[in-house]
């Protein structure tokens, strides 16, 4: 399950890098950093928030899902706009 969530997140990481100028080598160092840095911090907060907060997790991860969604529609919908220009 967790490769289901890491590899749209490092998709739109990178994406937003290369989009912010950087070079492809580059965003790609920096997709990985943030998805290495990000896991366990949110692995932490789920352990801290426990079995017990399951009612405060599912709308936490309805708000990530819809973020992870609403990033990647902006990315693609730039992308294309980009790729008819050229």
């Amino acid at each position: 399950g967790l490769i289901l969530h890491e590899a749209p997140e490092g998709v739109a990481a990178m994406s937003l890098a290369l989009l912010a100028g950087l070079r492809p080598f580059t965003a790609a160092v920096l997709a990985v950093l943030a998805s290495s840095l990000t896991t366990p911090f949110g692995w932490l907060m789920a352990q801290a928030i426990g079995e017990g907060g399951q009612d405060v997790m599912r709308p936490m991860a309805a708000a990530s899902a819809g973020l992870l969604i609403y990033v990647g529609w902006h990315l693609v919908s730039t992308g294309l706009r980009t790729f008819k220009r050229t």
